[in-house]
């Protein structure tokens, strides 16, 4: 592999740790609308369908959940 390349890769994923340490703040603060406004800035047509009415909240507390079980397995 290019040393270009692996830089490159290394970088990207490096980002994602940054973006996971960002939602696993917000998750722990409880303030569900910075939870959704980080899902919507990173992913805006697959948040556009739930946005309809309150299912957004309904998708942050689903995930929420998902962040208690996961951190209870740890």
């Amino acid at each position: 592999m290019l040393e270009r390349n692996e830089k490159a890769i290394r970088a990207f994923f490096s980002g994602l740790d940054d973006e996971a340490d960002d939602l696993m703040q917000r998750l722990s603060l409880g303030d569900d609308e910075s939870v959704w406004a980080w899902f919507r800035q990173r992913y805006p047509k697959a948040t556009q369908r739930v946005a309809k009415g309150r299912a957004w909240r309904d998708f942050v507390r689903a995930m929420r959940e998902f962040y208690r079980s996961e951190n209870s397995i740890q």
